[in-house]
């Protein structure tokens, strides 16, 4: 486990609604029937609920404060952004703001030069060729059309053997 967030740092969200809080792909919470119970009841509080559907990131404000001096930091390989610091030594990875699948995004040519979007691409194709009944989903069959032109209209071949060893994320 890493170094405890002080408190100092996690309560901003409750002063400042535009603080998102903790931005987190992973949380790992230890099992325990008070905290869930206390959850529940912080749903069905009316006063819970208004300053909640008050946040422009709910999920992520909330469970920051409910925690707030309880957080610790975890290797940043466990949860990458953006593929940092280097894809080949990560043990996950987490898109944040743009997905990869949201292909209609202007920013998609931008992003898919970088390794953790191709490594998702190319996952994607792979799986989508193993079971082919998944195009039945009209979603995935656009998804895949899309991802297929991309990769013929830029440099970004989105083929397994262009990127790094990747196979401990598997």
């Amino acid at each position: 486990m890493g170094t405890r967030i002080p408190a100092s740092i996690t309560n901003r969200v409750n002063e400042d609604k535009d603080n998102m809080g903790i931005n987190a792909a992973l949380y790992l919470f230890e099992p325990s029937m008070d905290l869930y119970d206390s959850i529940q009841k912080d749903l069905k509080d009316p006063v819970i609920q208004g300053e909640i559907s008050n946040y422009p990131w709910p999920e992520m404000q909330y469970i920051t404060q409910k925690l707030s001096g309880k957080w610790h930091n975890l290797d940043l390989r466990y949860s990458s952004f953006n593929g940092y610091p280097k894809i080949d030594v990560l043990y996950g990875i987490h898109y944040a703001g743009l997905k990869p699948w949201q292909m209609n995004h202007r920013s998609v040519p931008h992003f898919g030069k970088f390794e953790d979007y191709r490594l998702w691409y190319a996952t994607f194709l792979k799986m989508v060729a193993r079971y082919p009944d998944l195009r039945k989903s009209p979603k995935i069959a656009k998804l895949d059309h899309l991802i297929r032109e991309q990769s013929k209209q830029d440099a970004y071949q989105f083929k397994r053997t262009d990127l790094p060893s990747v196979s401990h994320l598997f």
